[in-house]
């Protein structure tokens, strides 16, 4: 229900009670009317909007909107508190309708504000709403217009608040509010961050926001004695020394961003090159600048420098995929891909590197690097063999690590390719683990054995009772053994 239905249902209850309110009204002077009504709008925002609204004016300036926006959260979680406890304690549904948190009269003033051309007001009113919102976070699960007005607010007082061109100290209390509530805020951190980069205008404006993140600009490397021509001018006040405090690596992209839109794009290298050796972030943000740059191999190095710093960090991880694309010389794409792989365990990493032109021809080197490494040939060798359709050195490889374990892990795949091959070398394995079991737990591991190579639909059940009957053979007196083959011998 909008706010003009809801006035109509109000005075429509009021019945009897709103006629006598008319009458003691008609009895008192114009004067007194006036004087009254205009303290208690002005003290009540609602009262205020509504007072505005009935008479088709625009509200009037100077209101505190964030109580709107806090009443409409209250409102709507009253209304969710009691459909919860009717629903709890007697299964029935509330008559209050259901809860929503309508914003849509508070967005409509400053809209109005907007289009009159206040810009202070307009950006006042937005900055207001957004604000409540961010401090009414705890309500975010309930339905409400709160999830798009939000958004807009933030976007709305920001662009506002840079049209009307504030003074240089507004500018600044308005960087350090947004500063403020993207710490603060869940649902706006992403629009109070985007809000920042619209009010920086200036370098003194950019200066201000490195000192809130406590970022430094590294100075540029001094001129040869020989190539000057004129005494270096002096450095930019604040950036001589880097500022005390936990730097904050957030705040990065956006000083980076403002940075190149003012045109000093050398001074954001430098700030992200000096800080990728302390910031997952810094370094994915050199590596995506060098790649843009055309400088794709400096990149690569950058890449692989922040994985031996940081580790397997995904967002490096897969800046470092992307520095070569398909038009770059496939070696340069394999040696990255091939090193991610490795330093990950992400097989997404192992499907592009498949892909790439000439695959099958470096593949054999590839698999000789696995396996001449412990360490990746445990981790890696069985399911690349697999992946790539190499099944009998798959089957080589599960006899030779001894993992019996493999034979149930691959079975389908690997019989369904190599029916005769599996069967012949996991026959050879249970033979040899019914030889020499001497216990109920070993007598146990057989038969399972011998039940998971029943299961192979090209043979199985028939090679399961040959390697029953050899072992049965080759172990006559051992009564244990023998019923634990007995069913595969039927």
């Amino acid at each position: 229900m909008d706010r003009a239905s809801a006035d109509a249902a109000a005075d429509a209850a009021a019945g009897p009670n709103l006629a006598s309110a008319a009458r003691l009204v008609s009895s008192a002077g114009e004067g007194y009317v006036r004087r009254f009504l205009a303290g208690a709008i002005s003290g009540d925002v609602a009262l205020a909007e509504r007072f505005a609204r009935g008479l088709g004016a625009a509200p009037p300036a100077g209101l505190d909107y964030g109580k709107l926006v806090d009443k409409a959260f209250n409102e709507a979680d009253a209304v969710d508190a009691i459909a919860y406890r009717l629903a709890e304690a007697y299964g029935a549904e509330s008559d209050e309708g259901e809860a929503y948190v309508d914003l849509k009269d508070v967005m409509k003033s400053a809209s109005e504000f907007e289009k009159r051309g206040d810009l202070a007001e307009a950006s006042r009113v937005y900055g207001q709403i957004a604000e409540a919102i961010v401090d009414n976070e705890d309500f975010l699960h309930l339905d409400g217009d709160h999830t798009e007005a939000g958004p807009e607010a933030v976007k709305k007082w920001a662009a506002c608040l840079d049209k009307s061109n504030p003074e240089a100290a507004k500018r600044r209390s308005c960087i350090d509010l947004a500063f403020r509530m993207l710490k603060k805020s869940d649902l706006l951190c992403g629009e109070y961050k985007q809000a920042m980069t619209t009010l920086c205008r200036s370098d003194a404006d950019v200066e201000h926001l490195l000192g809130l993140a406590r970022l430094h600009v590294p100075p540029p490397p001094p001129i040869p004695p020989a190539a000057t021509t004129a005494p270096p001018p002096p450095p930019r006040r604040g950036r001589a020394a880097k500022p005390d405090g936990e730097v904050d690596m957030e705040m990065l992209p956006i000083a980076a961003d403002v940075l190149d839109r003012l045109g000093r794009s050398a001074d954001a290298n430098r700030l992200i090159s000096g800080n990728a050796r302390a910031s997952p972030l810094a370094c994915v943000l050199l590596v995506k600048r060098l790649a843009a740059a055309g400088s794709k191999p400096a990149a690569a190095s950058a890449a692989v420098a922040g994985l031996d710093r940081f580790g397997a960090d995904p967002g490096i991880a897969t800046a470092a995929a992307s520095v070569y694309g398909e038009g770059d010389p496939p070696s340069l794409r394999r040696a990255v891909l091939s090193d991610l792989f490795m330093r990950t365990s992400e097989w997404s990493y192992y499907e592009q590197l498949s892909r790439t032109p000439g695959w099958e021809h470096e593949r054999p080197s590839f698999i000789r690097r696995v396996t001449g490494d412990a360490g990746l040939r445990s981790r890696f060798l069985l399911q690349i063999l697999v992946r790539e359709g190499m099944h009998k050195s798959a089957i080589d490889e599960i006899v030779e690590s001894g993992d019996d374990f493999m034979f149930e892990v691959y079975r389908d795949t690997i019989s369904a390719a190599e029916p005769s091959a599996y069967l012949a070398a996991y026959g050879q394995h249970v033979e040899a683990l019914g030889a020499s079991a001497s216990t109920g737990a070993q007598y146990a591991r057989v038969a399972r054995h011998l039940r998971n190579m029943s299961k192979v639909r090209n043979g199985g059940r028939e090679a399961s009772r040959r390697v029953a009957a050899a072992l049965a053979k080759k172990s006559a007196g051992r009564s244990n053994l023998a019923k634990a083959l007995a069913p595969f011998l039927r």
